[in-house]
């Protein structure tokens, strides 16, 4: 059987363990590639492979006997330390605005066509992602784990008791590599555009590349969310910087005109 091998590496940890094979969760992939314990290499034993174990490997697609083929993970040896990385997090701090909270849910979905069990629905924090432009207002998610509150070693931080409709948070953009490349897939399968045109168009969202064909509002969703959510106390407000100060003045007068959700869509040209 004839095999097609990609000319790079890619990172993953491993995720399932059977007799003689196994399962590795991709990074920038949303599959889990099968790989033969007879491609291991740079000296990992099949003693030394547990589920978790982070690897580097090489995507490979193998001819079948009846015409198909599937992608494989070859090549596959130990990751360097560091280099397994599923989520891209924003170097700079965005101030936001709570919109919606998280409510308990057994069923949530994640956008339209994809959704998953678990204890609540996600809240929304509304923010302006260019810092130098208040024309254009945009929605992000996030959950009760993703608010931060250094010293506590429980699930539900202390601060998400404090955070209420309107309240000012600052946080970091984190974009999910795998659903990345989901929703890649599906723009492509919709629109067909050219690699080149995917490669070349893109833009830079507080430290976060996020490519071209994720601008709409749908793609934007799926992929990224906020993390290090922290609450901005009225008691700080005096203490950020000018352009802060009229970042949440405008933030919270938007809140008084439209306190839902994204209802502000229309008038601040939201994507």
């Amino acid at each position: 059987m004839a095999n097609n091998v990609e000319d790079h590496k890619e990172y993953g940890v491993i995720a399932t363990l059977r007799k003689r094979f196994g399962f590795i969760k991709c990074c920038s992939r949303n599959l889990d590639l099968f790989f033969h314990f007879d491609d291991l290499q740079d000296g990992i034993l099949r003693a030394d492979l547990e589920v978790g174990l982070q690897v580097l490997y090489t995507p490979t697609r193998v001819s079948q006997s009846d015409g198909s083929s599937r992608l494989v993970a070859k090549k596959v040896g130990r990751a360097e330390r560091g280099m397994v990385i599923f989520h891209d997090i924003s170097e700079h701090q965005m101030l936001g605005l709570i919109v919606e909270l998280p409510q308990a849910k057994s069923h949530v979905e994640i956008y339209p066509g994809m959704s998953t069990t678990g204890h609540e629905t996600p809240g929304l924090i509304r923010y302006f992602p260019a810092p130098s432009k208040m024309s254009q207002v945009s929605h992000i998610s996030y959950s009760s784990k993703d608010i931060q509150n250094p010293g506590r070693s429980d699930d539900m931080a202390a601060d998400a008791f404090l955070i209420a409709l309107g309240s000012l948070v600052m946080f970091r953009i984190s974009i999910d590599r795998r659903a990345l490349a989901s929703t890649r897939r599906e723009v492509l399968a919709a629109q067909s555009p050219s690699q080149d045109q995917i490669s070349s168009e893109g833009s830079v969202e507080q430290g976060v590349v996020i490519p071209g064909d994720t601008v709409s509002g749908r793609l934007k969703h799926a992929v990224q969310h906020a993390v290090d959510v922290s609450l901005v106390p009225p008691s700080a407000l005096n203490t950020l910087s000018p352009h802060l100060r009229d970042t949440a003045k405008m933030l919270s007068m938007l809140f008084v005109a439209f306190p839902k959700g994204r209802d502000c869509g229309e008038l601040a040209n939201q994507s």
